[in-house]
């Protein structure tokens, strides 16, 4: 991973990731950089302003997997599982995981909606899309 300088495009800073690499997001309050790392099943977390490692959330995975974020900062993790047919729901905070809820096999996708209300999870082997109602409450307003 790296930092680049906005308006030069230098290099600022620069940091080892995992091996295999496969996705990379940003934490809705912009504090978390969140790697996966399909080949050791697990998340590697950063601190977005520094690169400096975090620490790991692993043993939720299983291969082809991808990730999005709801709820409020530092914002829980949503995890597809491609072997399986349920999403799991990690609480970056507590290092836990907890099944989602079962949406069907084969899911090579998902995001969240802009306002958190819908997960869209795609269902490679179905030729579908799930579409699940996340029941949040609307983020606070902003002023």
């Amino acid at each position: 991973m790296a930092i680049l300088d906005g308006v030069s495009g230098q290099l600022v800073n620069q940091v080892g990731a995992c091996v295999g690499s496969d996705g990379v997001s940003l934490s809705p309050d912009n504090r978390f950089v969140y790697v996966m790392c399909p080949f050791s099943y697990s998340i590697e977390v950063f601190d977005a302003h520094t690169l400096a490692p975090l620490g790991s959330l692993s043993g939720y995975f299983t291969p082809n997997w991808s990730m999005d974020f709801i709820g409020t900062p530092p914002g829980d993790i949503l995890v597809s599982n491609h072997v399986g047919t349920s999403v799991s729901q990690i609480l970056p905070l507590t290092n836990t995981a907890v099944e989602f809820g079962a949406v069907g096999s084969g899911q090579t996708d998902l995001v969240v909606s802009p306002n958190r209300r819908w997960l869209y999870v795609g269902l490679g082997s179905n030729n579908s899309v799930a579409v699940v109602s996340l029941a949040l409450s609307p983020p606070p307003p902003t002023e």
